[in-house]
């Protein structure tokens, strides 16, 4: 996972990704590749824009995709590199093949995360990684103290991002 991060404004852009997957036996080449790009899609979307809110009953209050901005065309990245790595599970799949729905969309959070750990040398601990959560983030790293003063032993919590 490549990123790019605009340290003014605090927003991320996924520019390359290699998405590398065992999947058994390929049976429909063009199908997988499509199962993994939609689903690296939807995991950049989970990880920069999507912010689902609910009340403390658990009920969902996003009104509209405005409040829960799903990814668009503009979101994806140039170059998504599939890989499939083809093992023989004949005993587990029709024709070898294993199931392909999901696993591409839980990784890219976690891609992204440590890629924006790497660049600002702190762990970003909530989603979604968007521009007021990077900003955050960024003030996190700016609050560390100078070294040789101790270091703070509790974690922060989530500050209220007004939204």
């Amino acid at each position: 996972m490549e990123i790019a991060l605009d340290e003014e404004t605090g927003r991320v852009d996924v520019l390359n990704v290699i998405a590398v997957h065992d999947v058994g036996r390929v049976v429909n080449p063009v199908g997988a590749r499509g199962q993994v790009e939609g689903g690296v899609v939807q995991g950049i979307g989970y990880a920069l824009t999507e912010n689902l809110r609910t009340n403390d009953r658990g009920v969902i209050v996003n009104g509209n995709f405005h409040d829960y901005r799903l990814p668009t065309i503009a979101d994806v990245p140039p170059n998504i590199e599939t890989v499939f790595i083809e093992t023989n599970h004949s005993h587990t799949g029709p024709f070898g093949a294993k199931g392909l729905g999901e696993p591409p969309v839980i990784l890219p959070a976690a891609a992204i995360g440590s890629a924006l750990r790497d660049l600002l040398g702190v762990q970003p601990y909530h989603l979604p990684l968007d521009a007021d959560r990077v900003v955050l983030t960024m003030a996190e790293r700016d609050a560390r103290p100078t070294p040789g003063q101790p270091p703070s032993t509790t974690r922060r919590p989530e500050p209220e991002v007004e939204r």
